[in-house]
């Protein structure tokens, strides 16, 4: 049974039986509303450039014209990648598209290079605040590791993938909660 047949079954319920079924709605929206189908990044993306750009369901699904070209170029979205995820998910994408989603959290990386030239200090990965940039430095031994040296694979590889294919990457392994 789909939401909207429940709703459907508790409308009948108020009609004929005269009872108050807001607490029954509340219900089945929360029910349905924990039900939303968790979406990789990249495929929430697609889907919310599509939505914005008039594409139907079919057209993003499989994103080629009639003419055989792709829908779209743009390099921002990863329009193929998410195009294939969709096609080997199709009901999973179909209930995200009409019901929403949830964006997968991505995972989150440190990265810490040996230094040979320091007594036990690192050289680290790090978003630099003001810029956003990352930057590589030394880190203190000595204090915990701050927020800002948690990375996405994304975030490392876009300037430092050979950081990221050496192993010096390694996951956070207790994720914060935003």
């Amino acid at each position: 049974m789909n939401k909207q047949e429940a709703m459907g079954v508790i409308e009948s319920i108020s009609y004929y039986e005269k009872v108050n079924v807001n607490p029954l709605e509340d219900l089945v929206n929360k029910i349905y509303d924990d039900l939303k189908p968790v979406m990789p990044k990249f495929v929430a993306e697609w889907i919310e450039w599509c939505k914005t750009n008039n594409v139907t369901l079919l057209g993003a699904i499989s994103p080629i014209d009639e003419l055989g070209s792709a829908i779209c170029n743009d390099k921002r979205v990863e329009s193929l990648d998410a195009s294939r995820w969709a096609q080997r998910n199709q009901d999973a994408f179909a209930r995200a598209w009409l019901d929403g989603y949830e964006v997968e959290k991505e995972k989150l990386y440190t990265v810490e290079i040996p230094n040979p030239n320091s007594v036990g200090g690192k050289n680290v990965l790090f978003k630099q605040q003001s810029t956003g940039r990352l930057i590589l430095d030394m880190l203190n031994p000595n204090i915990n590791k701050p927020k800002y040296l948690h990375l996405t694979e994304s975030e490392i590889k876009q300037d430092f993938e050979w950081a990221w294919d050496a192993g010096f990457a390694k996951p956070v392994e207790v994720q914060e909660v935003e």
